[in-house]
């Protein structure tokens, strides 16, 4: 799902995906999600990571996955990648800095 401000300059993104185990790792999901960004801060778990940067466009990019086991459809301990990123200009970062708190206490 993305969401949009009101000025279409900020974004909210949820996402998932299913991790097929012994192939998927979180460590592959970080240097997916930190690719193309200039790293500023990075805090990495065993289960999660949270990430901030910025991006080609000059936007602040702030970012945290978790990769947990759930049920679906009926299969308990299907692990998935769970995704929550907001993309916005660095002039509001003040507007954006909540958002991003907020994100960091998720999943």
């Amino acid at each position: 799902m993305v969401f949009l401000s009101a000025d279409k300059k900020a974004e909210i993104r949820a996402f998932g995906r299913l991790a097929i185990e012994d192939f998927d790792r979180l460590d592959q999901e970080f240097e997916s999600a930190t690719g193309q960004l200039k790293l500023i801060y990075k805090h990495i778990t065993k289960d999660w990571f949270v990430v901030s940067g910025i991006n080609e466009k000059g936007n602040i990019v702030y970012c945290k996955t978790r990769k947990k086991n759930i049920d679906y459809m009926g299969q308990p301990g299907t692990a998935v990648f769970q995704t929550l990123m907001i993309t916005y200009p660095a002039t509001q970062k003040k507007t954006y800095e909540p958002y991003c708190i907020k994100l960091s206490k998720s999943l």
